[in-house]
This record gives C-alpha cells, sequence and structure tokens, in this order.
C-alpha cells in the first residue's frame, strides 16, 4: 500500500493530471485484485470469481477487473438483477428474513 500512496504524491509532484492518476490508481488495484484472485486460485482450485459490492459501482474498476480476470480463465460473476451495493445487500437481507419467517 505505501508504493501506491509513494506513486500517487510522485505523480502529483510530476503535475500528472488528476484523471491521469486516478487512472493509474484503478488499474493498480484491478492488478492487485486479479493478483490475489489467482493467488487464492493456486492454493484452493477456485476458478469462479463473483465482482460485488459498492466498489464494483466504479465502472473503470469492474471492466478492468473483469476484462483482467476473463483474459486469466476465471469465470466471472456480476451484479445482473440486483444493484451491487446496499440496495444488493437490504435484498439479501430480505430475502433470509422471508425464509425465516417461512420456516
Amino acid at each position: 500500500m505505501d508504493a501506491i500512496i509513494r506513486g500517487i504524491v510522485a505523480d502529483i509532484k510530476k503535475g500528472k493530471t488528476a484523471a491521469g492518476i486516478a487512472s493509474r490508481f484503478h488499474f493498480t488495484v484491478a492488478g492487485l485484485t486479479v493478483k490475489m484472485c489467482k493467488i487464492i486460485r493456486s492454493d484452493t482450485g477456485i476458478k469462479q470469481v463473483v465482482l460485488s459490492g459498492g466498489v464494483f459501482q466504479n465502472r473503470q474498476l469492474l471492466e478492468g477487473v473483469y476484462s483482467k480476470l476473463r483474459a486469466s480463465g476465471f469465470k466471472v460473476y456480476v451484479n445482473s438483477l440486483y444493484p451491487c451495493n446496499d440496495g444488493g445487500i437490504a435484498f439479501g437481507q430480505f430475502a433470509v428474513a422471508i425464509s425465516r419467517r417461512e420456516r
């Protein structure tokens, strides 16, 4: 993490644009996410990844991670019927509550 922050500070000192710095940051986060998924696959054999949560409302991050994972041989799932943020969490909580009530 320190290297990422140092890179951002260095880019600021070099006069890079905010858009360029943000793009590089997202590219780095996507790369780190894929790297971690590869480590997990190596350790467990898991080849499926679900991308969900508020962070994946960010299109650049979602598309970057999705495409890199697919290129690395992963089966990738993303939200399609329900939102990936709090709305999806609320739906999940609702589904659990209904299930418990029916028991």
